[in-house]
């Protein structure tokens, strides 16, 4: 009888350190793969994404890059730019994620790619971002006024890299920076 318990016992042990190593596993896996100030996915989670994914015919790949971040930090201090970051984070993940997948790729860029995007106005999501941006700018919860560039492309048939096309939507989002900056 003794020896049943203690067997028990034992057992009851190595479950409930295989459930503690599964869950450690877990939280593991979404720090490699989750951006720990916006939630969002990481560079890590884009470049398995990217690197795995077979068809990416009619993906369309967003890019957004935060204008003033820089000024915000060195004026305000890295505390208000990460406010800056966590609210823009958030606008651009509230306008995209249900479409497709949003990715915080580097300190102050971010990507979406959005499968089956060409059946869809993108404009409109980028018009409902100026308005949201819009709308946090009249809060004053940032010292500087938020500004989120955004530019996009649409994977062809003829395209057989990813980040030739993100470099496309890059290359779009930096003529939208420059007109923000102009106007």
């Amino acid at each position: 009888m003794i020896f049943i318990v203690v067997l028990g016992i034992e057992s009851a042990r190595q479950t409930v350190a295989r459930l503690k190593k599964g869950r450690r596993v877990e939280e593991l896996e979404q720090f490699a793969l989750n951006d720990s100030m916006t939630g969002m996915y990481n560079r890590n989670a884009y470049d398995y994404f990217v690197k795995n994914e077979k068809d990416f015919e009619g993906y369309v790949i967003v890019t957004f890059d935060l204008n003033n971040l820089k000024q915000c930090n060195d004026q305000y201090g890295h505390r208000a730019g990460d406010e800056y970051i966590i609210n823009a984070a958030h606008i651009i993940e509230d306008n995209c994620e249900r479409y497709g997948k949003c990715y915080r790729i580097g300190g102050d860029e971010f990507c979406c790619i959005i499968p089956k995007g060409r059946y869809f106005k993108i404009e409109r999501v980028m018009h409902k971002i100026d308005q949201d941006v819009e709308i946090l700018n009249h809060k004053n919860i940032i010292p500087v006024p938020v500004g989120i560039a955004y530019g996009y492309a649409v994977f062809t048939a003829d395209d057989t890299d990813p980040e030739k096309v993100r470099e496309r939507a890059d290359e779009d989002m930096y003529r939208n920076k420059k007109a923000m900056k102009q106007s």
